[in-house]
């Protein structure tokens, strides 16, 4: 939006209106000029007259002032070099040079951005910001970097257009008879308005990116972590296995034993049946015996008939064969009792053969029986074999599955980390162009016509100073955050005691101007980390136990650790507010604020950052609090030395 500076009623004294009507007089003579000659001469007469109502800091130490032409525009460039002949500012000569690369820039007064070259106007005004240089651009489309802006009205007349804040950021001096020069200021109150509509977009795309990215990383972790169960399985399946083809070896050792003992047993049968046989023979042998005894003993008794009538005629010989008789009794008597006990002992021999075979035969079931399972038991394990294998093929299907998701996600998350780059150009560029206006124009209020507001109009334009001090931090830690995760960092062995007496060097004159202590126990063991990320979670810790203190007692921040053998809890206590425990976990989401900024200020990104910065270095903070008695932030991180 462009609206003509024809406010006259700002002067007030007749030299004044004097000077307007003459400076009048010379816009219109010179935009009909203008509209008369060629275009490129009526630019290069513009931007004559821009550096001679513009006043830089260092041209009292200049020779010569330097126009430069970014472009190949010979005729712009002949028409300045034609005017610089005959044309001083302020009794100073002007040399006009052209290039097309961005060489050197910072050595200019003066830089025209030609026609075709738009795409150079960012990174010219990047490389200049904040120094004496003006910027002249034509046709340039986004009003929030420009300074001096030529554009073509819809009659083919030429304008121009002037971003006043942007010029004053410069360090640039704005003479009055500029706008008289006939251009438009650019509407910067516009330009806010659409930086907060931006602003308000970007804050939602930011959350919205966050609560994705924080998806993404839980579903790789999920992902992750069902990997690593995958793996846990298939190795305990892979022990099982192994266990198994154990217990099948230790079986099939066993069935061998018994297979040996079987054999061994088989040969004691036939061994014995070796000695059943001869046994059987002798008892053949024995019974023969006893049958010629009895044959014996028939002629015997046949002999003792036949001499009864001599034993009564020798009774002395019969007393001698009486014994003899006797004596062939007892034989007779063991006899029999020898043929009683060789029974005995056959029956005994065959109860023990039928006894033997039957428990052969139980044996031989048994092994049958054996076998059989063993079979079983091996076509069982032949089938788990094959359903691991099958497990196997699946698994790493799965991994291969899983990969393919991963480099799936890791696009998604490289997508989101350029989305983020261009969030965080967003800021860097739309968001401060309207805060550079906004602040360019209060300190113009502020040096000018301060006396001229009342009481009430003063505590405005704090309020604008403050507003825009509160933008700029805000940007700021929003650039912070946007950065963390989106460069690569070290992990190293690191010493938090020194980190911690750095910070405290900086905070020192803030804490002994409130009266607060802060104790650090100074044997901390070192863990394992990066400087940047653990300077910005003790700045931010620190600045809030500052910032939310209780303005009835002194300050006491304490810093102290406990340790394991894998990590060390650090724990940093302050006396302050305390936060109610319904908000401990909201209190690390970005943007999310207990208080106003009237009560206390800031921007609800720190804790949001000591997170994302902890995260970073494979560790874990939460917090305890009690209202109106303090709060205890503990940070666990990975010991050095593990």
């Amino acid at each position: 939006m462009r609206y003509r500076i024809n406010n006259l009623n700002v002067m007030k004294n007749k030299r004044s209106y004097a000077l307007i009507i003459i400076a009048c007089c010379l816009f219109f003579n010179l935009n009909s000029i203008a509209q008369q000659v060629s275009r490129e001469v009526a630019v290069s007469a513009y931007i004559y007259n821009f550096a001679k109502n513009i006043q830089w800091q260092t041209e009292d130490s200049l020779n010569e002032f330097h126009f430069l032409i970014i472009g190949q525009d010979e005729t712009i460039f002949r028409e300045l070099t034609t005017l610089s002949e005959t044309k001083t500012i302020r009794n100073k000569a002007i040399r006009v040079s052209s290039s097309t690369s961005l060489n050197n820039i910072d050595k200019a007064q003066l830089i025209f951005v030609a026609k075709g070259n738009e795409e150079n106007l960012l990174n010219i005004f990047d490389r200049v910001e904040g120094k004496n240089i003006l910027i002249v651009s034509d046709n340039y489309q986004n009003k929030k970097i420009v300074m001096i802006n030529f554009i073509d009205s819809k009659e083919g007349n030429l304008l121009f257009e002037i971003n006043k804040a942007n010029i004053i950021n410069q360090n640039l001096g704005i003479m009055q008879d500029m706008i008289l020069l006939g251009g438009t200021e650019i509407d910067v109150a516009e330009l806010y308005r659409e930086g907060q509509q931006s602003l308000r977009s970007l804050q939602k795309h930011t959350e919205n990116l966050e609560h994705n990215l924080l998806k993404l990383e839980k579903l790789i972790s999920s992902k992750t972590k069902e990997i690593e169960a995958n793996k846990d399985s298939l190795n305990r399946q892979t022990n099982k296995i192994s266990e198994q083809q154990q217990i099948l070896k230790d079986q099939s050792r066993l069935l061998y034993q018994k297979e040996q003992e079987l054999n061994n047993k088989i040969q004691q049968i036939a061994d014995q049946q070796i000695i059943f046989e001869k046994q059987s023979k002798d008892l053949k042998i024995l019974t023969a015996d006893v049958t010629d005894g009895n044959e014996l003993l028939k002629r015997q008794r046949i002999e003792i008939e036949s001499q009864e009538s001599q034993i009564k005629k020798q009774s002395d010989i019969q007393k001698n064969q009486s014994s003899t008789i006797y004596r062939q009794r007892n034989l007779m008597l063991l006899l029999v009792v020898i043929i009683i006990l060789v029974f005995i002992l056959v029956l005994t021999i065959f109860y023990a053969f039928r006894n033997k075979q039957q428990h052969n035969k139980e044996l031989e079931q048994k092994v049958n029986e054996r076998t059989y399972e063993l079979s079983l038991l091996n076509e069982q394990l032949r089938v788990e074999l094959e359903e691991r294998m099958h497990a196997q093929e699946e698994i790493r299907l799965l991994n291969q599955t899983l990969e393919e998701r991963v480099a799936e996600r890791t696009e998604q998350l490289a997508s989101i980390n350029k989305e983020l780059e261009s969030f965080s150009y967003s800021i860097s560029h739309d968001l401060r162009a309207p805060l550079r206006a906004i602040f360019g124009f209060s300190q113009i209020l502020s040096k000018r016509h301060r006396e001229s507001l009342n009481e009430e109009g003063k505590q405005y334009m704090d309020y604008i100073v403050q507003a825009s001090v509160r933008m700029e931090q805000l940007i700021n830690d929003l650039l912070d955050y946007s950065r963390l995760g989106r460069k690569s960092i070290d992990i190293y062995p690191i010493s938090v005691n020194k980190i911690i007496e750095n910070i405290h060097t900086d905070f020192k004159q803030k804490l002994e101007s409130i009266g607060a202590s802060f104790i650090v126990n100074k044997n901390i063991p070192d863990i394992l980390g990066n400087e940047s990320l653990l300077q910005q979670i003790f700045i931010n810790l620190i600045g809030n136990a500052i910032n939310y203190r209780r303005k009835s007692i002194p300050l006491e921040i304490n810093i102290n650790y406990e340790q394991n053998n894998k990590s060390v809890i650090l724990s940093v206590s302050d006396n302050g507010i305390g936060i109610p425990k319904e908000y401990w976990e909201k209190i690390f989401n970005i943007f999310q604020r207990l208080h106003s900024d009237d009560e206390y200020p800031g921007t609800g990104i720190g804790l949001a950052t000591v997170r994302k910065s902890v995260s970073m270095l494979n560790g874990t903070i939460s917090v305890d609090s009690v209202v109106d008695s303090g709060t205890t932030f503990y940070i666990h991180l990975l010991k050095s030395n593990i």
